[in-house]
């Protein structure tokens, strides 16, 4: 199927997406445990207070590198778009249709079974075939356009 100019998502790599954020979150989280190991062996050891401070610094800063992605509206859009789907196999679903590519979507999904030599007075027509389609798609909103995706 051509999809030139169809508008469509591929939900593999939404999920791949998705598996970077998470694995660079848990990267953050692992600074964020070493700064403060670090921060408290250096009270333990009764280092020199620039270097305590230093220490310190550290955490905070580690922690707001985590806090930052762990609030960053791209994770939280993948994040719902995953919940919205079904998490386990969401990625597995096929490409996200756009709403404003629907029609044409169809029109090229159905197009091997419509004869090619119809006669000039038959009209086929792809809004309503398109809405009777739809009984086998659910819809969900990403990133501000409604998306169609096949029903498991």
């Amino acid at each position: 199927m051509s999809s030139r100019h169809i508008s469509m998502l591929d939900t593999s790599d939404l999920a791949k997406e998705l598996t970077a954020f998470e694995e660079d979150t848990a990267a953050l989280a692992e600074e964020l445990e070493e700064a403060r190991e670090e921060y408290a062996f250096a009270v333990f050891n009764g280092d020199p207070e620039e270097i305590v401070d230093a220490k310190l610094n550290g955490v905070h800063n580690a922690n707001g590198a985590l806090r930052a992605a762990e609030d960053s509206p791209e994770c939280a859009e993948l994040k719902a778009l995953a919940c919205a789907m079904g998490a386990v196999a969401w990625q597995e679903r096929g490409p996200l249709i756009a709403d404003g590519s629907w029609v044409e979507y169809v029109q090229e999904l159905v197009s091997g079974d419509v004869p090619g030599s119809l006669p000039d007075y038959v009209e086929i027509d792809w809004d309503a075939t398109a809405r009777n389609l739809a009984v086998d798609y659910y819809t969900v909103d990403f990133r501000g356009i409604t998306y169609y995706y096949k029903k498991a």
